[in-house]
């Protein structure tokens, strides 16, 4: 990987933050930021970081994707972080502190890179990328933090409680931006009638996004595999469609 990779903390936060090799001095054009989604442990985030710009370093390389940075900052707790509110499943506890994680990168995160990094805080250069249950709250922080205009949810757990509902009642709110949904063919083939639900939340969502934002600024791609399969490569085509015909 050509560029640099580093993990520093904020606010007792880990941040793990990825600069292209072309960048030079924050003098520059402002870099498009772009959150990926942290994991708890800080060296899983970094990890997943460098993986996804291994793949995609070559495509920046060639000027196919313009400069961007990436940043991920590790939640304390992943299922209290991503949770919008709170809800229970079985013995599962989802606190609801999305709100929480989604203001601390708003108010000073954010900040933080644009005076040290360049980094831009417009809206229209700023995408959060969410994995599973990271997919529902970037979804869910669209709306409710909307400092970023490009947004996926990537195998996104659409199924969770009243997230349908709220977005019935929000969709029309929504500014301008796009989105990228996907899902694993194989994800759909549980047991759990809850999971079930993930195909039909996820194709009601695609449809409403849609019918507000139009169709050509909603992507909603099936991958390969189950929910673990080809993570890292996941995030990499979410990318690539959210920056594609992509102009500063």
């Amino acid at each position: 990987m050509k560029g640099s990779l580093q993990t520093q903390m904020l606010d007792g936060s880990a941040v793990s933050l990825y600069l292209p090799p072309q960048r030079i001095s924050i003098s520059a054009n402002p870099l498009p930021c772009l959150y990926i989604a942290g994991q708890e442990q800080p060296a899983q985030s970094e990890l997943l970081l460098g993986q996804i710009m291994q793949l995609l370093e070559p495509q920046l390389r060639r000027g196919i994707l313009p400069p961007f940075a990436a940043v991920s900052v590790s939640p304390l707790q992943w299922d209290a972080a991503y949770s919008p509110w709170p809800a229970m499943l079985g013995e599962r506890s989802f606190s609801g502190k999305a709100d929480a994680y989604f203001s601390f990168l708003h108010t000073r995160v954010q900040p933080y890179l644009k005076a040290h990094y360049g980094c831009s805080d417009a809206r229209e250069h700023t995408a959060f990328i969410g994995y599973s249950l990271a997919g529902v709250a970037a979804l869910y922080a669209y709306f409710a933090h909307p400092f970023f205009g490009l947004c996926a949810s990537v195998s996104g757990s659409l199924w969770y409680p009243a997230w349908i509902p709220y977005l019935q009642k929000t969709y029309q709110q929504a500014q301008a931006g796009k989105i990228y949904l996907s899902l694993g063919k194989a994800e759909v083939k549980t047991r759990s009638p809850l999971l079930r639900e993930n195909q039909p939340c996820t194709e009601q969502t695609t449809a409403l996004l849609s019918e507000v934002l139009g169709e050509e600024n909603i992507c909603f791609i099936w991958n390969n595999g189950n929910h673990s399969y080809e993570v890292p490569e996941r995030h990499a085509r979410a990318i690539q469609w959210l920056l594609q015909d992509f102009y500063l």
